[in-house]
């Protein structure tokens, strides 16, 4: 299997996806506003291969103290108890959320990236304080175009350092920005090493292949167990980290940043 040329193809169906409802739109009323059709996208996508119970819905999660605000698309467990659900929405507790990501159409600046990631770290905060011990959350921004230089790679990291303000809970773990720029934190080192006290985000620059590890890494942190056992099937032979642009250790407690320039080390992982 090409993986490679299967990410390509992915990051081609959402641009192909993304542009051909406008055709219909021009002059029509109701229709569904470029955001919304743009999140149905990504859903479409993910729901296409994922298991069958895990769903990618908009939604909330509900705690008795305080619920998160919608969020584009929300992915939970079908098997748990649902509090409410009409059609694509749902309102469910944190347990049964798997994931959550925010969709944009364009991240236009810094000021559009801190604050899509602030309202990403806001949610992610209150699902995890009230997850039980032990399960993991898939967090991801996902914005289809940027104007955002992947040459400002050390803007984005020290955006998501800011927002984390030094809460685990906070962390935002996985980027998409257009169709080249992706972030991951990783918990533990992808070359193996150090155990998981790792803690640091990495930035790539992956030419029409950043859709293809944000939908991989979704099913993969959600769904892991398969993709672990056939991880040649789900990411690319030769790995990202040779396309790496730099990385940031996540420091508790607003302690100084510390970003670092790109090695030319590979290390196995998506």
């Amino acid at each position: 299997m090409d993986v490679k040329a299967h990410f390509k193809s992915l990051t081609q169906e959402l641009e192909a996806l993304r542009d051909r409802v406008r055709n219909f739109s021009v002059g029509t009323p109701n229709w569904l506003t470029d955001g919304e059709w743009k999140e149905s996208v990504l859903r479409s996508v993910l729901r296409s291969c994922l298991p069958a119970h895990i769903e990618p819905l908009r939604g909330f999660a509900v705690t008795p103290a305080v619920g998160t605000g919608q969020i584009d698309v929300l992915l939970y467990d079908n098997r748990q108890p649902v509090l409410f659900r009409n059609g694509d929405l749902v309102f469910v507790t944190p347990d049964a959320v798997l994931g959550i990501i925010e969709v944009k159409s364009n991240i236009g600046d810094r000021t559009a990236l801190r604050a899509a990631l602030k309202s990403l770290a806001d949610d992610a905060a209150i699902i995890r304080a009230a997850k039980r011990q032990g399960q993991d959350l898939f967090v991801g921004l996902f914005s289809y175009t940027t104007a955002i230089q992947d040459a400002r790679w050390q803007d984005v990291l020290e955006d998501l350092q800011e927002v984390a303000s030094g809460d685990r809970h906070r962390i935002v773990s996985h980027v998409c920005l257009g169709c080249s720029q992706f972030g991951k934190f990783w918990e533990s080192s992808p070359d193996g090493v150090g155990g998981r006290s790792y803690d640091t985000w990495h930035y790539y620059t992956l030419t029409n292949l950043s859709a293809g590890y944000f939908v991989s890494n979704v099913v993969a942190t959600t769904a892991g167990e398969s993709v672990a056992h056939n991880e040649d099937v789900w990411f690319p032979a030769v790995g990202k980290e040779l396309q790496r642009l730099g990385t940031m250790q996540f420091t508790p407690h607003n302690n100084a940043l510390h970003p670092a320039g790109a090695d030319t080390r590979e290390r196995a992982g998506g």
